[in-house]
């Protein structure tokens, strides 16, 4: 075989392996995305849950080098299915006072704004944040104003945090927080399927 032979096979054999590579990629991370969200509806103990949010980080699509922060994939309206964080679930509430549906999260990327949602007992209640960008994976966060129904008011200057986000694609968004939290969040077309996962994982809180 000549030399200009032997090269294009070898191109034509990496983009082989490529492209296989690529499809048992993706079959993977469909794979243990479906496992932690089973794991999740199923009322898993957080151990379990919180292996397979590393599982999945691990398969996260957006390459190293590549910034998360400016993907357009990061704009939406999310809704929150699991976090270890039992405030923001309500789980410590009485159960009068714990959502039926999973809380959203709107981010605006262009505007670099964020608003986190709730409906409790038919009010509405949402936090509006500030985003200043800190690096590819991560903003920092500066809560601007708190709404409870009707009633507004100016959050503390001191209110103040971050978040990461360690995995994200077309229907998914794994996060964590400066105080450790881990969030799982599916995007708004996934409504109906949010909705079934946060019930069952809220069904495990009175275990």
């Amino acid at each position: 075989m000549t030399p200009r032979y032997a090269l294009g096979a070898l191109v034509t054999l990496a983009c082989m392996v490529s492209s296989e590579g690529l499809v048992f990629g993706a079959a993977a991370r469909q794979a243990r995305k479906a496992r932690l969200l089973d794991l999740i509806q199923s009322g898993a103990d957080d151990g379990d849950i919180l292996a397979a949010v590393k599982d999945t980080e691990a398969l996260n699509p957006v390459l190293p080098f590549q910034s998360i922060i400016a993907s357009p994939l990061l704009s939406d309206n999310w809704l929150m299915v699991y976090t270890t964080s039992g405030s923001i679930a309500g789980r410590n509430r009485p159960k009068l006072l714990q959502t039926e549906f999973p809380p959203e999260q709107l981010i605006d990327v262009a505007s670099a704004k964020a608003v986190n949602s709730e409906l409790v007992i038919g009010i509405r209640n949402s936090v509006e944040a500030s985003l200043s960008p800190f690096n590819s994976r991560r903003v920092d966060v500066k809560f601007d104003r708190f709404k409870i129904g009707p009633f507004t008011f100016d959050a503390p200057d001191t209110l103040t945090g971050f978040l990461e986000v360690s995995y994200l694609d077309d229907t998914l968004r794994i996060s964590r927080g400066d105080k450790g939290n881990v969030f799982v969040l599916l995007r708004q077309t996934e409504r109906d399927v949010a909705r079934d996962i946060w019930r069952g994982w809220k069904r495990s809180w009175t275990k």
